[in-house]
């Protein structure tokens, strides 16, 4: 597992540093309505969204693939789920499947980082790609330019009042395919005013997104 040390990512034949591209993705489609609350029937809730799951997985197997391909990307993988509740829910086996599929190019972030490391972390990607919320929000708030998968409103309408909105790919489009993320980050990566732009909102709205990362923190 890597650490945050960006020199670990070489330049490519060009001379140019290769783009580092941070990926995150977490276990859903398990909390759906249900009469029994889920303190009661966790085997029930394991069970669910397994063939969704495996959608996902195979899309940002795509996504990395294609990512490292085109552009000799370097991708770091994030998890971001809390150690020790319920070890089934964590991102951290759907992240290795995806590092062990594309092998070449893809590696998980150090799980036993530190809080300063894990920013550093994330500081460190020119793109950040988050399924949840926080991930992007943090990398926004180190400066980073991110894209939120949204499985909720939640993701898409902070983004919005953020003035990101063009920033958020629906969950399940990408589910489907991963083809509108693509193009999203084919254009942060070729057109310099778009990253601009971004930098210039995540500057006017520091302060919201700091606010935005606590509050959901504590929930």
């Amino acid at each position: 597992m890597l650490g945050s040390d960006r020199a670990l990512y070489p330049k490519d034949i060009s001379g140019q540093r290769s783009p580092l591209i941070g990926f995150n993705i977490r276990r859903w489609y398990h909390f759906s309505s249900s009469l029994l609350p889920y303190k009661y029937d966790r085997k029930s809730y394991e069970s669910r969204g397994v063939a969704d799951m495996e959608k996902i997985v195979s899309a940002g197997i795509t996504f990395c693939s294609r990512m490292i391909k085109e552009y000799n990307a370097r991708i770091l993988l994030f998890s971001m789920y809390e150690a020790g509740i319920d070890p089934w829910e964590s991102e951290e086996k759907y992240l290795i499947k995806i590092r062990d599929t594309v092998g070449k190019g893809i590696e998980l972030f150090d799980t036993s980082a530190t809080l300063e490391e894990f920013c550093n972390g994330i500081s460190s990607c020119d793109i950040m790609v988050g399924m949840r919320l926080h991930s992007t929000l943090l990398a926004l708030r180190c400066g980073v330019p991110a894209i939120n998968l949204s499985y909720t409103l939640k993701g898409r309408d902070i983004f919005s009042d953020l003035g990101l909105g063009d920033w958020v790919v629906d969950l399940d489009t990408f589910k489907d395919s991963p083809e509108e993320l693509v193009v999203k980050v084919r254009s942060l990566l070729q057109e310099k005013q778009k990253l601009d732009n971004i930098q210039r909102v995540i500057s006017l709205n520091d302060a919201v997104i700091k606010k935005c990362i606590m509050q959901i923190l504590q929930t």
